[in-house]
């Protein structure tokens, strides 16, 4: 009985950090969304009615390498 009540100890606290994990990226993600315009959730179906995710454009990789584009 004792390792069951370990098991589920454990199996929330892997929850949880996995909830607070989920939380920061998708924070990042928003951040990178209002900051330099960079849709990196998926889109709509193009088949579908709304409006596709913008692509990753070449000219903002350097922003992920710590260097302004030209």
């Amino acid at each position: 009985m004792k390792l069951r009540i370990k098991k589920i100890k454990r199996l929330e606290k892997e929850l949880a950090d996995e909830k607070a994990r989920n939380l920061g990226l998708n924070r990042m993600i928003d951040i990178s969304d209002k900051e330099f315009r960079i849709a990196i959730r998926k889109g709509t179906c193009p088949d579908s009615k709304g409006t596709p995710a913008r692509k990753l454009s070449l000219a903002m990789l350097p922003l992920f390498r710590g260097r302004p584009s030209n």
